[in-house]
């Protein structure tokens, strides 16, 4: 596992996608929390791009792993599911291996907000996503 930063600087959108090239990473997974105008926002979407979304040797594509991972976060924080969406966010559509954005929650969500604010709900978040890489990774070995 590599992060893209570690610290509080911003790294531009172009080297956050040509990352996973530079480390020879089989996967990219980018997670955000959302925001909304409307409090009564809440829930998760998963994020794939069109434009990247080749099935690899292993047979993984951007699109299936965005399936995986929305319902790995689903089942581990009953969250609202607010589907599996295309988009051409640079970190997907620039992306050389399957590669999703993780949009976990509404930071100004009426019921997002006070659990993302709880530490027993982020470990739990935590360990969706680690249980849906998991699940990836079993199903599509890297080589």
């Amino acid at each position: 596992v590599y992060w893209s930063r570690s610290s509080d600087v911003f790294v531009t959108l172009s080297k956050r996608a040509a990352f996973a090239s530079k480390v020879g990473a089989d996967i990219f997974v980018s997670l955000h929390m959302n925001s909304a105008s409307s409090s009564s926002a809440n829930g998760t979407e998963v994020y794939y791009s069109s434009r990247n979304n080749k099935v690899t040797s292993t047979g993984l594509y951007s699109k299936k792993m965005a399936s995986m991972m929305l319902n790995s976060v689903l089942n581990g924080i009953n969250s609202k599911n607010r589907g599996l969406r295309q988009a051409g966010f640079v970190v997907n559509k620039y992306n050389t291996v399957p590669s999703v954005l993780v949009e976990l929650g509404f930071i100004t969500g009426n019921k997002d907000y006070p659990n993302l604010k709880k530490a027993s709900y982020r470990e739990k978040a935590a360990k969706a996503l680690y249980d849906g890489v998991e699940k990836i990774f079993k199903k599509y070995p890297a080589k």
